[in-house]
């Protein structure tokens, strides 16, 4: 994807300190992700297209739809890797306006919940995750993105001042996430988990300590 490696190249240049030449090749990629996007909307106006719109169930995220909502989020991330908030949050908002005529995906619903936390807008994020838990595509259910709403469902929560739904909502992300890798052991194999916070009965604080510690954690 040659949007993706502008988009690469521009987080390079950033992390080197060199933030001309980072904008460059952001605005590349903007330029052919908004291209992309124009030519997924003139798709979407075909006769074809409406007469397969109008048949779909209403929890059905179809391919159109999430390749659309992909390039928004690809969006928004790199004018949020330029440091244009206000730029990044037109293109959150221009999603979640769409939203009344296509199912929002659990991927993009966790970004944008995400972004809306990350910028102190809590009730904004607390709103459409509780949107989402009605409104959840058919094939997100079980899903890792599905779980990572309530990982998110679980920080906002906590920094609302909530810690009961919170309490709630980091159990219920517990026990899904347990279930897919199978225990304790396949969750240490995670390499993107960094950090363990023990908050298990006490008589099991030892062996996780040590397992999470032997693991790299």
């Amino acid at each position: 994807d040659i949007a993706m490696s502008y988009n690469n190249a521009g987080l390079f240049y950033k992390n080197q300190g060199q933030p001309d030449k980072a904008e460059d090749f952001y605005l590349k990629a903007i330029e052919i992700y908004e291209e992309m996007l124009t030519d997924l909307q003139e798709s979407r106006e075909k006769p074809s297209f409406f007469d397969k719109l109008k048949k779909r169930k209403s929890k059905i995220l179809t391919d159109d739809d999430k390749r659309i909502q992909s390039i928004y989020c690809d969006v928004a991330d790199v004018y949020q890797q330029m440091g244009d908030k206000k730029k990044a949050e037109e293109y959150y908002e221009k999603l979640i306006s769409k939203k009344s005529n296509m199912v929002l995906s659990a991927e993009a619903a966790g970004k944008i919940a995400e972004y809306y936390r990350d910028m102190g807008y809590l009730n904004k994020a607390a709103d459409l995750l509780e949107y989402m838990e009605t409104h959840i595509a058919d094939e997100d259910l079980g899903s890792h993105d599905f779980e990572h709403l309530d990982f998110v469902r679980t920080t906002v929560f906590f920094e609302l001042g909530d810690e009961e739904n919170a309490k709630k909502c980091s159990e219920r992300f517990m026990i899904a996430y347990l279930k897919r890798h199978h225990g304790i052991e396949e969750l240490l194999k995670d390499e993107s988990i960094d950090v363990v916070h023990v908050c298990t009965p006490n008589r099991s604080h030892s062996f996780i300590t040590v397992d999470s510690l032997e693991a790299g954690k």
